[in-house]
């Protein structure tokens, strides 16, 4: 075998392009020898089953049900400032809790 026979990419070495369904779609797409590169790399055991369309719907879907988790654990007036409720904060706009008053909060200090 000659020296002009070899591939011209080394990265993908022995992989190929695959044609996988997608589980929630079904669609057939193409799991390129690229990304079985890298999922070699990073010692993944499993290919996706999923195309790339509906790995970020069930990524966007799973964020939102987690935002919407924090949101009714922590309740009305949850990631508040305290210290901008009591005139405190110098963070001002940097600041990465809410600045807004909530009736109620903090009214157990003022006596």
């Amino acid at each position: 075998m000659s020296e002009d026979a070899k591939p011209t990419t080394e990265l993908s070495g022995d992989f190929e392009d695959k044609t996988l369904p997608c589980k929630d779609c079904g669609t057939d797409w193409v799991f390129s020898a690229g990304e079985q590169e890298f999922y070699r790399e990073k010692a993944f055991e499993n290919e996706p089953s999923r195309c790339k369309e509906c790995r970020k719907a069930k990524k966007i879907a799973r964020n939102r049900r987690m935002r919407s988790r924090r949101q009714k654990k922590s309740g009305p007036g949850g990631n508040v400032c305290y210290a901008f409720q009591k005139g405190e904060c110098t963070r001002g706009d940097e600041c990465r809790f809410a600045h807004e008053i909530v009736e109620g909060a903090g009214e157990d200090n003022k006596e």
